[in-house]
This record gives C-alpha cells, structure tokens and sequence, in this order.
C-alpha cells in the first residue's frame, strides 16, 4: 500500500513541474508608458540644459502605449529623458543586482528622422549604447539589449538621448531580469 501511495505522491509531484505557472519577469522601469500623465521618476539630464523632457497625450492615440508618451526636444544640444534604476547588492525585488542580466526596450521613433539612441549608464562602464533609430513616426522601432550588470554597481540609469531634432517620442519601456 506505502508502495503505490509514494508512486502516486512522485508522480504527482513530477507532473506538477510541468504545470507550474509562467513565472513574469517584474518591469523595473516606472511609469514606462507615461500612462500617468507624469513624467515622473522621469527626468531631463543634464537639467540646466536647454531643451525639454515630458509627456504628452500625442496622436490620436496611436502611440505604442496607450494615449500617452514620453519625448524629448533637444533644442540642438545633448539632452536625456533618464530614470534611475534601484540597485541592491543582493537580489531583492524592484531592484537590479550586479551579475544579473537584464533587458531594457522602449519604442522609439522621432519626427525628423534625427539620431535618437536608447542606453543604460552604470557607475562601472559609464554610458552603454542599446540601439538607435532614425525613423520617422508615425513609424516607431522598438530598440533593446540584454546586457549584464557589472559587478561594483551602484547606480544604473536608463535613459533616450538626442543632440538635435524637433521631437523624439519614447513609449512601452520595459527593464526586465533575463532568465
């Protein structure tokens, strides 16, 4: 009888493995569809800097996301629309770990087809390209990379940058720990 109940128990258990649910990776980013109306955690960097970072309720409602986006206009000079990232020694949630790898994406697109280029910056390796676009909306790319974040780090942040152009329209970003 204990024979066929510790089958039965082993059985049970190994299908079980099969059946667990999808485990969803927690976005990191804030606010990363502007769905607020906020552009906070959000900000312009550098903030004396001519130029603008914010949100929108942009056309029609055909961005990426929903009814809003987030944009910057460079007033041709560097400018970034940045969030920064919580970072833990240890993993803990809603927070990033040293050894860890991520992917960030956003969807991206400009209205004069000026280089817009999408980056994570970390204390260890500074600046870190993830992808960029030209394209012209109402065209939009989605940009992204997985990467490692490098052990020693203690700030990481996320950010869209331009130097020139009218307008450059972010939506949809997502930081997710890549399994």
């Amino acid at each position: 009888m204990y024979g066929k109940l510790s089958k039965a128990l082993a059985l049970g258990f190994i299908s079980s493995l099969f059946i667990l649910p999808a485990v969803h990776a927690q976005n990191l980013i804030v606010n990363g569809d502007f769905e607020t109306g906020q552009l906070s955690p959000w900000f312009k960097w550098p903030t004396a800097a001519p130029g603008i970072a914010a949100v929108e309720s942009c056309c029609g409602n055909q961005t990426a996301g929903g009814t809003w986006d987030g944009y910057i206009q460079p007033a041709e000079q560097y400018i970034e629309l940045t969030q920064k990232i919580p970072v833990s020694a240890t993993p803990a949630f809603g927070y990033v770990t040293p050894g860890h790898r991520y992917t960030l994406s956003a969807k991206v697109s400009t209205k004069n087809g000026s280089l817009t280029q999408l980056m994570y910056y970390t204390n260890v390796t500074s600046d870190q390209p993830c992808g960029s676009t030209t394209v012209v909306w109402p065209v939009v790319s989605i940009l992204g990379c997985t990467f490692t974040v490098p052990l020693g780090t203690t700030k990481l942040n996320v950010h869209l940058t331009a130097s020139s152009g009218k307008w450059e329209l972010s939506d949809d970003w997502s930081l997710v720990e890549a399994f």
